[in-house]
């Protein structure tokens, strides 16, 4: 195993394709953007909701100040969709050849044949290759792609996709009808599912307790930065 950065060998990755596509928007990150990507992806009007959310929340954000530096990333000069040619396909032998070069250089098929139960392998911007064994998927076993699911399990989409913390109720927001929850089920009162506790646990202990409520509690009305630290 690695454990530094040098020790990677970098020909394994330092490699690019010809800029070949059947699809590429336009440069930047606005509404009509994102408005254009999800009438390509055929959202349903929940999901295209929920895109529109994640731009407010975008725009609203200052870029992290940990981690690389991210001064010079300019998303006025970046195409967030491409869409590659060909559909996405169960069988390897359907995968364009240029793509399928790509993934062999990645060593994808190898790791699939060896020991992944499934393999979901994305180019640019959409799955182009698909596969699960069957086994798995005879005992209800679910591992698709973001837009099949939408379309398929769009229940479990809704319950799963986005989980903000503090958004105990599942309102989109964090307010005071989330401290109430949260008290009402710290006193056996009410009962709260697997999402909304992972949204309650804001001290991230995997416990939920009345200091998650007062962390939520300062967010509303101390305005502390963020939660879930």
């Amino acid at each position: 195993m690695k454990k530094n950065i040098d020790e990677v060998n970098r020909s394994f990755y330092d490699f690019k394709n010809k800029d070949d596509y059947q699809y590429k928007i336009k440069k930047g990150l606005t509404k009509d953007i994102v408005l254009e990507i999800s009438k390509m992806k055929n959202d349903p009007e929940w999901m295209k909701e929920i895109r529109l959310k994640g731009l407010e929340a975008y725009e609203k954000l200052d870029l992290p100040s940990w981690g690389p530096d991210l001064s010079e990333l300019d998303m006025d000069d970046i195409s967030t969709y491409v869409r590659p040619k060909g559909n996405m396909s169960n069988s390897w032998e359907e995968v364009p050849e240029d793509i399928k070069d790509t993934f062999e250089r990645l060593g994808i098929p190898e790791s699939e044949r060896l020991s992944l139960a499934g393999v979901g392998a994305q180019y640019d911007s959409e799955v182009v290759y698909h596969s699960m064994k069957e086994e798995l998927s005879s005992i209800g076993v679910v591992y698709t792609d973001m837009e099949s699911a939408v379309r398929d399990y769009p229940d479990i989409v809704k319950e799963y996709l986005v989980i903000i913390t503090g958004d105990v109720t599942k309102s989109g927001n964090v307010g005071n009808g989330d401290v109430n929850l949260l008290f009402r089920y710290l006193r056996n009162k009410e009962s709260l599912n697997e999402c909304q506790l992972k949204a309650a646990d804001t001290t991230s202990d995997n416990e939920i307790h009345i200091n998650d409520v007062a962390k939520i509690y300062q967010f509303i009305h101390l305005k502390i930065d963020r939660l879930g630290e």
